[in-house]
């Protein structure tokens, strides 16, 4: 083997040597990049995972408050018609099955438990709700059940009742109204401005009558001409009526006095001084 060929193998062999050193290294270095990742990797998924526990943490409160909101105005309706409902009752006792089967609005529900929470304390506080043993009544205004209780009331009101007051009381008491009115033991007067009708009792024991001799003797009277009876009042020693004028007189505040007065200085005593020097 010549020399020439040896040096030649030789350089072959020193530039493998080194090509695989190179690739020894860039294996280490991957690796070396390969057991860092982990660490980077966990640390991050650590903070998304804080990041993201505390986002839903926000939304569930958000979502419990529109919730919450949702409820008391769904509430509001509910509460409505059930007050409605327990009105045309007539004071009879109602049941949380009879509001189900009439109103479709289900007490019972677990699913609906902070909507009816909700409904039963909100009907809880209304003056005109009354519960006992989880069974509803509705409590009018007046005590008024049929037309006697009206007559009763406004024997005592002699400035009347408005017929809003009492229109609670019981269905037919519109009816109950008009047929006392065309009997005419009250009277019904209607209030313009704020569109509603007043009711007051008739009293009859107050009333006179007139005799019918007296009502003819009435008719009778004739009375004179306009010219002749300032003659006849005065053969009769009456008087007319005269009108006198009267003048207005200022009141004393009203007038405006003009005063004259002679102007000084004596708030200026420094001032007098120098002209008194002069």
């Amino acid at each position: 083997m010549s020399n020439d060929l040896k040096s030649d193998l030789l350089k072959t062999h020193e530039r493998f040597e080194k090509f695989q050193e190179k690739e020894r290294k860039k294996k280490e270095q991957r690796e070396e990049r390969r057991r860092r990742r982990p660490t980077r990797s966990k640390s991050k998924k650590k903070k998304k995972n804080v990041k993201s526990n505390s986002l839903v943490t926000i939304n569930k409160e958000l979502l419990k408050q529109r919730q919450t909101v949702r409820n008391s105005e769904r509430s509001r309706q509910l509460v409505f018609q059930i007050v409605n409902f327990l009105e045309q009752a007539d004071r009879r006792p109602i049941s949380k099955k009879e509001i189900k089967d009439n109103l479709g609005i289900d007490l019972f529900s677990i699913q609906n438990e902070e909507l009816n929470q909700q409904i039963i304390e909100q009907l809880d506080r209304n003056p005109k709700i009354q519960i006992q043993n989880e069974m509803f009544v509705y409590i009018p205004n007046k005590n008024i059940k049929n037309k006697s209780d009206i007559l009763r009331i406004l024997m005592h009101e002699y400035t009347g009742i408005s017929s809003e007051e009492i229109a609670d009381s019981y269905k037919t008491i519109k009816q109950d109204i008009l047929e006392l009115k065309e009997e005419k033991k009250i009277r019904v007067i209607h209030n313009d401005e704020r569109n509603f009708d007043v009711l007051f009792y008739i009293d009859h024991k107050s009333e006179v009558g007139i005799n019918q001799v007296f009502k003819k003797k009435w008719a009778e009277v004739t009375l004179p001409d306009e010219t002749d009876l300032p003659k006849q009042m005065q053969q009769q020693k009456l008087h007319q009526f005269e009108t006198i004028q009267v003048r207005n007189k200022q009141s004393e505040n009203q007038r405006k006095k003009k005063r004259r007065f002679k102007p000084t200085n004596s708030h200026l005593p420094e001032y007098d001084k120098l002209l008194n020097q002069n």
